[in-house]
């Protein structure tokens, strides 16, 4: 192999202690390899440890330097420096260590906060028992703010015998003595863990350090303390401009992703050369390698798509029902699949079993006395997900297959297609996390390709582009068409037996909305019963709307007036972070959820209103059909003005949208005309007095826009919705092209749509 000067300087370097620094794609481990090879000719292996960011790279490391050995050796150590720490805690201790895995730890965290005192906890203490919260202070247990908290937390670990990552590496550099390696190789060094690169300098023996950024100054001659510094500036892997996919819908990001590959393929480019790069191996990972399975493109397991497997699945629902609780989880598990499923597990689920056992077996050994209900109760709180770490060691030698990996996990590898999914605000970069960092995060993911970079974006309403990505070139959105044989063209048919065979509907305001927006929309969501996605806004209003209607029901109406606190109250123990996806959406709504709401009160909620209703339902008959739904509010009218009851109600809907109507759209509103309608019905509301004001109240702004009534008002809406049941009963389900196309979730499914068209 032939080396540059710079790399040629650090390979041969013969001082105590080097530092190799250069971007990526410069030949850093390249250079760690050769130096490796070369001491290997003078020093027994078993002398040379190597240290590397996680156990798939160490796999890798092996496999390259594995046919230059010669000679007998009792170890090979190339590891990671938890392996180390690990290794030097069990000889301490005489025994295993029982160490805690990440989902144990958030787990832990969340039951400690639980029990904490809401006093101690001024900023959060309303906020304890929410997962966001537990999720935050993992992150930042290291934190002098958290001291206090931290010390609980270690005094749990220790009344536990447990330790977590942090805590082994301390321990490992603690118990660290110099004298068993002459040397000590440390790739990726600027990824060591807190205490990590004390606890290489205390193994003693040369040390050569390995990243991006520096360990010490000078030039690669050395300084006279013997530290030397080679910068390596040449890059070996060309940089591949960017392009932006974006869809127009997050349905359809797995699908794009796959079109990416698919081209990809076609213009002659091994399985094995491709990448797809995700933020962490969550639910975008599963739903990307669904849809690469199901068009037929081999994947190489990566670590958590395991949980996803059907055949995982199908052996956890089996121990559930298994007689024998006083077995081990794991000999329970592989009982199940060798009886049951054996005969016909694939490569790939293969995988996905070994993964399950394994992680059966890690729980065991952490916990001894675990029955095989701890183990399945582990798994369904999340504190243990199966996850094939035997395959992603091995994936240096896997020979087909597309790699699905998390970025961080692809340092020091390279392929010739990488797609990036998920460069939205949120997820790269994700919030509340510092924004240098997210950046050399996102560069280690874009210097992974050497000729085809492609980064899929798929932003829900709400959700922006990523800021690393706005300045990209657009690309072409591949949709592949759906695997199988291609369907043959046919005419549409009628169907023999009517939708409805008795002619009779049940429809509400928002059926007759969706229809009026567009009939195939109404099929789909309200014939053919397909799940529809509400989003964030709809999530929002519901929410707004729910916390009005409890501070304002009349059955719970306090003797004396209503106050600001009391509305905030009632707002902060609905409210659930479960609402959106990502952290600045949810941090969005939350700051639109108490706007709206402060707003409402200094407009309204500060006269103390005094409703006849709140969420009133009705059920009424409009010609053969049912026409049923809920007021968000029923007041007497003129009780707003303060002039006592008035002659008849004010029926009021409430909006949380930032559209409001534009003049003469009031007049048509068909939601308030079928309120009218059905006040004027419902014998109960009837009784009241008749509708006098129809408004609707936008809550953004508390803009209030009144329908005028008239006399035939009843008539013109009876007639409109019987106009618009005949259409449906005619199964005329046409999609509309002045629709509001943005917010619907079937656009695969509708032939207006490039994706519709694409399936």
């Amino acid at each position: 192999m032939r080396l540059t000067p710079e790399q040629e300087a650090a390979v041969g370097y013969d001082r105590p202690r080097l530092a190799v620094v250069g971007a990526a794609g410069t030949g850093k481990t390249t250079v760690l390899i050769e130096r490796y090879r070369r001491l290997a000719r003078t020093v027994a292996p078993s002398r040379i440890l190597v240290i590397t960011r996680n156990r798939a790279a160490a796999g890798r490391f092996l496999v390259a330097v594995l046919p230059d050995l010669r000679g007998g050796f009792d170890a090979l150590p190339i590891t990671t420096v938890w392996g180390v720490a690990y290794d030097l805690v069990a000889r301490a201790g005489g025994g295993d260590v029982a160490l805690l895995g990440a989902s144990e730890q958030r787990a832990l965290v969340r039951r400690l906060l639980a029990a904490e005192d809401p006093s101690q906890w001024p900023r959060y203490g309303r906020l304890l028992h929410r997962p966001a919260l537990a999720d935050e202070v993992v992150r930042r247990l290291a934190d002098p703010e958290l001291a206090a908290f931290a010390a609980r937390y270690r005094a749990a670990l220790d009344t536990a015998g447990q330790l977590d990552a942090p805590a082994l590496v301390e321990r490992g550099a603690a118990l660290a003595q110099p004298g068993r390696f002459d040397h000590v190789l440390v790739d990726d060094a600027d990824d060591l863990p807190p205490g990590g690169l004390r606890l290489v300098e205390a193994l003693g023996g040369a040390l050569t350090l390995v990243g991006v950024e520096g360990d010490g100054d000078g030039d690669g001659d050395g300084d006279g303390d013997g530290h030397g510094h080679v910068g390596l500036t040449t890059p070996f892997r060309a940089q591949p401009p960017g392009t932006l996919v974006c869809c127009g819908h997050p349905s359809a990001e797995a699908e794009a992703v796959a079109g990416e590959l698919l081209a990809a393929r076609r213009a002659g480019t091994p399985w094995s050369a491709m990448a797809v790069l995700v933020r962490d191996l969550g639910r975008r990972a599963r739903s990307i390698g669904r849809a690469l399975a199901r068009h037929g493109i081999p994947v190489v397991a990566a670590p958590g798509l395991a949980r996803g497997e059907p055949i995982v699945a199908a052996i956890v629902e089996e121990m559930r029902t298994a007689p024998n609780e006083r077995v081990r989880p794991a000999e329970l598990a592989y009982d199940i699949w060798a009886a049951r499923f054996s005969d016909e597990t694939d490569d790939r689920a293969l995988d996905a079993v070994v993964a399950l056992v394994d992680a059966l077996g890690a729980y065991s050994d952490r916990h001894p006395k675990a029955t095989v209900a701890d183990a399945l109760d582990a798994i369904d709180q999340g504190e243990l997900t199966p996850a094939p770490w035997r395959a992603a060691a091995s994936a240096a030698t896997a020979t087909e297959g597309v790699t699905i990996t998390p970025i961080r996990a692809s340092a020091g590898r390279e392929w010739h297609t990488v797609v990036v999914a998920g460069v939205v605000e949120g997820e790269l970069p994700r919030a509340r996390r510092d924004l240098d960092e997210e950046r050399r995060l996102f560069a280690l993911a874009t210097s992974r390709a050497t000729a085809s970079m492609v980064a899929v974006a798929a932003p829900a309403a709400g959700v922006l582009l990523s800021r690393f990505v706005e300045a990209w070139p657009a690309g072409e959105l591949k949709l592949p068409m759906a695997p199988g044989r291609l369907v043959a063209p046919r005419r549409p048919t009628a169907g023999t037996v009517p939708v409805w065979p008795d002619g009779r509907l049940r429809l509400s305001a928002s059926q007759l909305e969706t229809y009026d927006d567009c009939p195939l929309r109404y099929a789909y969501r309200y014939v053919a019963h397909a799940r529809d996605e509400s989003g964030i806004h709809a999530e929002l209003g519901t929410l707004v709307h729910a916390v009005l209607a409890a501070f304002l029901d009349p059955a719970s109406a306090p003797p004396e007036p209503r106050t600001f606190e009391g509305l905030m109250a009632v707002a902060d123990a609905m409210w659930r972070d479960g609402i959106g996806t990502y952290r600045p959406q949810i941090e969005e709504a939350r700051r639109d959820f108490v706007a709206m709401l402060r707003l409402w009160w200094e407009e309204e909620g500060v006269h103390d209103p005094r409703p006849l209703a709140v969420e009133r339902s009705f059920d009424v008959e409009v010609g053969p059909h049912t026409l049923v739904g809920q007021i968000d509010r029923i007041d007497r009218a003129g009780d707003r003005a303060g002039d006592g009851a008035g002659a008849g109600l004010r029926v009021l809907d409430y909006k949380t949208g930032k559209r409001e109507p534009r003049p003469g759209d009031v007049a048509d509103d068909l939601q308030l005309a079928v309120y009218h309608l059905a006040a004027t019905r419902d014998p109960d509301l009837a009784a009241l007095g008749p509708p006098a004001e129809l408004q609707l109240e936008f809550l953004r702004t508390m803009h209030r826009f009144t329908q005028p009534i008239t006399e035939d008002d009843v008539e013109r809406t009876q007639a409109r919705i019987l106009a618009v049941a005949d259409q449906i009963l005619d199964e005329d389900f046409t999609p509309s092209v002045d629709a509001s196309c943005r917010n619907c979730s079937y656009h695969r499914l509708c032939p207006l749509q490039p994706e519709g068209r694409q399936l």
